[in-house]
């Protein structure tokens, strides 16, 4: 794309570099040959600029260029060349907002309105020409004039109006929308046609809200999260978050937030007038329903199932006649219809306590609802302190559920009297749904569901199981081996009381597309059914399943055993966990669910010897271990998908694209790349769901120009491969086994013998202690590694062919070693810093310097290495923290409704 641009956009402008990039333009840093200035070129990305068309676009962006205020940062040139629309900026020297904001979370309260009233003052003067920003943000907010008071220039009025009238409806066709969610208006969210200066109002207070509290005052793991919230909930009290912001200002802020543009102050200038006290604000809306009952209105505005029972009220509060999902991102907001005879149909984030927000661990499922729909059961705290909670919809109460300690996966019998939930290790309690004093019923099995009999369905050893109190379990349906089964789910009740329905993994299957299954519960054959997915359950005459991360519903006579379709599905993004999914469904139609997938999100950074940081993604994923090729151009990383599947992705650091190297469960690890750059190697998973499974290391062209090839290794002890480090697939192999949790050893093993095409190991470091983390020397003579032997993990290396003693490294504590790409340094983590040594080069192996070096934050993992080393040997590659996933369950009155608008959107 640079190439494209560069020669698109010569002789009247020399392209330098890529600046930045957003959701729908790119910007570059460019010489104007005729002016002699540097400017910024924003390019619209390709399939926008063919939505919108060249004419009208460059016809439009002329009523941008007449706006003129020294807080709008001016239109220079526009055009069209090579299918690109463009149009140019000053460049300016600074910082963005945003940048500004990451550097230091919170900015002081004096300066904070100071810029909020520039900004205001530049949105005035562009609303009085009559053109709305529609994409207010700290990115679109420059900081020009130094560290000491900088001033605000408001920029990107060059795609607002031009965007708005020339895309229409094709740009709504294209899937593409104009905002950002943590800045949208309720309105824009929710997809009116009309968008006035109080959108710009809107994304304006919660850039300033979010100047003062740290963050914006919606925030989530997706943009459907954070739609929900902004549709659904109140914004948190800024006071609650800093006792220093005075009560004119934070009403002034909370009045720009309100759902309703009625509700909010007349103008953006109004804004700015009460921000300094200048103009009286009362307290009305959020800002008095926050000083007066806190989190209990936040909870009213979260949960509208009251509110539903009354129309006309809901379309009050939130100003609209029906509220639809954004169909280009799948959010699950509201869906309220027009007044008929048909139950309406609404989703909501469920408001929890931060202290009881849903566990995000991989346990099985963490949410529950019961029969009658009016409680929700789900798995809250933290890893150190999680169990049970319980909540009414009709009320805000959170309570925990006595007797439920570090339970999880609970289900609830349709009678009311039991709660049956986990506990480590794999076994099955039950308690009163009121809490009290806990049983435990059931070692080495995991719960699926239980029936009116008093009969419970759980699954042991891939084995289905049926249990009743005082009864030994008795099996009802297995894996068949010989048939190529592999392994089972857990399983449900289908109506009638003679049947169970389960999810069945076939060998080398998938783990997210199981077979779906019935048996009789009196025992005897499975009944394939015609559909893969993931914990079927029966309700209201749809079987729910979920396939590829989407709730599933599919019509099925369960009296005749009959699956009547395919299936339609219902919402998008569900997660997706162990032996189990996070959904559960109510006789009346409401179903609860939590969305995405466990695991903290992190963001790719590029970290220099001094901890200066660069960003290199464009935002956070589920990301682990990640390698640079030996050109510095591409990133191998393990990369975890919405349903759970891991695979290995090429990171392209030049256009910050991700793209699927493997497929489905395959990849299991990133171990590095081929000394000439061509070859990724990787663990894989040989005949996964079996007890024969095993890892397997893997080499595939980056280009996928080739067949994989696999390494098969053996040990003496038949030990599994955890961690490996090899230059190619023919020089020696250095490796860790023994397992998680289990002091390992490291082996070697070169080229398999001839006739063979098994690589035997032999002992390299075999020793009481744990050892981890083997790296090759590029050179291939030596092998660094950590070690616990004197008591705490230290850094070592050894000659690769095992002659001659270990070699200190660390000097004291040291971990996760990684060499320098010439070979004459290594990188090593200590306590809370990173670290660095030099070394000499030659036939031995010496410390000359030992550097500390910068506070690390970053990603830390164990048995394996989270970061990388680029070729120039001073930056490195790690991973920052960037969010968790979904916090909180959500909520759908009336699903079947979904069924009746033809299920969930893309």
């Amino acid at each position: 794309m640079l190439a494209r641009v560069t020669a698109a956009l010569a002789p009247a402008y020399t392209v330098q570099r890529e600046l930045g990039a957003g959701g729908m333009a790119t910007v570059y840093l460019a010489h104007d040959a005729r002016h002699e200035r540097d400017v910024a070129i924003k390019v619209l990305h390709p399939d926008l600029g063919a939505a919108l068309g060249a004419d009208r676009f460059l016809a439009e962006i002329k009523t941008t260029a007449k706006l003129q205020h020294p807080h709008i940062l001016p239109l220079l040139d526009s055009g069209s060349a090579d299918g690109l629309l463009w149009y140019a900026m000053p460049y300016v020297e600074g910082e963005t907002l945003r940048g500004r904001l990451q550097r230091e979370t919170q900015l002081p309260i004096a300066e904070a309105v100071r810029l909020a009233r520039e900004v205001a003052d530049a949105l005035q003067a562009a609303h009085a020409r009559g053109v709305v920003h529609r994409d207010i943000k700290p990115e679109n907010i420059l900081l020009q004039g130094g560290p000491g008071t900088p001033h605000a220039l408001v920029a990107d009025f060059g795609i607002a109006l031009a965007v708005q009238s020339a895309g229409g409806a094709r740009m709504t066709q294209t899937g593409l929308s104009l905002g950002t969610p943590q800045y949208m208006s309720p309105e824009q969210a929710t997809g009116e046609k009309v968008i006035d200066a109080r959108s710009d109002l809107y994304a304006l207070g919660a850039v300033t809200y979010e100047m003062l509290a740290g963050e914006p005052p919606f925030t989530g793991p997706s943009t459907q999260a954070i739609v929900a919230r902004l549709l659904s909930a109140a914004p948190p009290s800024l006071t609650a978050t800093r006792s220093t912001i005075p009560p004119h200002v934070e009403a002034a802020v909370l009045t720009a937030l309100a759902k309703l543009p009625a509700d909010r102050q007349a103008s953006v200038s109004e804004f700015a007038a009460q921000l300094t006290g200048a103009m009286p604000v009362a307290l009305t809306h959020a800002g008095e329903a926050h000083r007066q009952t806190g989190t209990a209105v936040e909870g009213s505005l979260r949960d509208p199932r009251r509110i539903t029972r009354t129309l006309n009220r809901t379309r009050a509060m939130l100003g609209v006649t029906t509220l639809i999902a954004l169909a280009a991102t799948g959010v699950v907001t509201w869906l309220v219809t027009r007044p008929t005879t048909v139950s309406p149909v609404s989703s909501f984030l469920l408001s929890v306590p931060d202290s009881a927000s849903l566990l995000d661990a991989p346990v099985s499922r963490r949410v529950a609802i019961s029969r009658d729909g009016r409680r929700v059961y789900f798995v809250g705290g933290t890893t150190a302190n999680f169990g049970l909670f319980r909540r009414d919809l009709a009320d805000t109460l959170v309570q925990r559920v006595p007797g439920t300690d570090r339970g999880y996966g609970p289900v609830l019998c349709p009678d009311g009297k039991w709660i049956y939930f986990g506990r480590a290790p794999q076994e099955v309690w039950r308690v009163s749904p009121e809490g009290g004093q806990a049983t435990r019923v059931l070692d080495s099995a995991t719960v699926g569901d239980c029936n009116d009999a008093g009969e419970v369905l759980v699954l042991r050893r891939g084995r289905l199981l049926l249990w009743r109190d005082g009864q030994a379990p008795r099996e009802i349906a297995g894996a068949d081996s010989a048939r190529g089964e592999g392994s089972l789910g857990t399983g449900s009740f289908l109506p009638g009381g003679t049947h169970a329905v389960f999810s069945l993994r076939r060998i080398g299957q998938m783990n997210t597309s199981s077979t779906l299954a019935t048996v009789p519960l009196a025992g005897g054959a499975t009944t394939p059914l015609t559909v893969t997915g993931l914990r079927p359950t029966w309700s209201n005459g749809q079987l729910l399943f979920v396939r590829d991360g989407d709730l599933v519903a599919a019509p099925f006579d369960a009296q005749r055993n009959l699956l009547l379709g395919e299936g339609v599905s219902v919402v998008r993004n569900v997660a997706t966990r162990n032996q189990g999914v996070d959904f559960d469904v109510s006789d009346d139609g409401t179903l609860v669910y939590a969305s995405g997938t466990f695991g903290t999100r992190y963001r790719l950074a590029r970290v220099d010897r001094g901890g200066r940081e660069e960003l290199l993604d464009r935002e956070p994923a589920l990301y682990s271990w990640p390698r640079v090729s030996p050109d510095g151009k591409r990133i191998a990383v393990e990369v975890q998908s919405s349903n759970s599947t891991f695979d290995v992705w090429l990171f392209a650091l030049a256009s910050r694209s991700l793209e699927r190297l493997t497929s489905g469960f395959s990849g299991v690890r990133p171990l590095g790349w081929s000394a000439d750059g061509r070859r990724i190697a990787y663990l894989t998973m040989e005949q996964p769901g079996t007890p024969q499974a095993k890892r397997i290391i893997t080499w595939v062209p980056w280009d996928l120009s080739s067949p994989p090839q696999r390494i098969p290794v053996r040990t003496p002890d038949g030990s599994q491969v955890e961690d490996a480090t090899l230059r190619s697939s023919t020089d020696l192999l250095v490796f860790r086994s023994r397992g998680y949790g289990a002091p390992g050893d490291l082996w070697v093993a070169g080229p398999p013998p001839a006739g063979d095409t098994v690589r035997q190991a032999r002992p390299f470091v075999v020793t009481d202690a744990d050892e981890e983390t083997p790296r090759l020397s590029p050179d291939g003579r030596w092998v660094a590694y950590a070690s616990n032997e004197t008591g705490q993990f230290e850094v070592y290396a050894r000659a690769a062919d095992g002659t001659g003693g270990r070699v200190s490294l660390s000097a004291g504590y040291g971990a996760e070693p990684v060499w320098t790409p010439d070979g004459r340094g290594l990188y090593f983590r200590g306590e809370g810093r990173m670290h660095f040594v030099a070394l000499t080069s030659g036939t031995t192996l010496e410390v000359m310097r030992h550097d500390t070096l910068f506070v690390d934050p970053y990603r830390r993992e164990s048995l394996a290495i989270p970061y990388d080393v680029f070729p120039d040997g001073q930056s490195l590659l790690m991973q920052k923290p960037g969010g968790t996933s979904s916090r909180y369950p959500i909520v759908v009155l009336n699903w079947m409704g979904l069924l009746r608008q033809g299920g969930a959107k893309r």
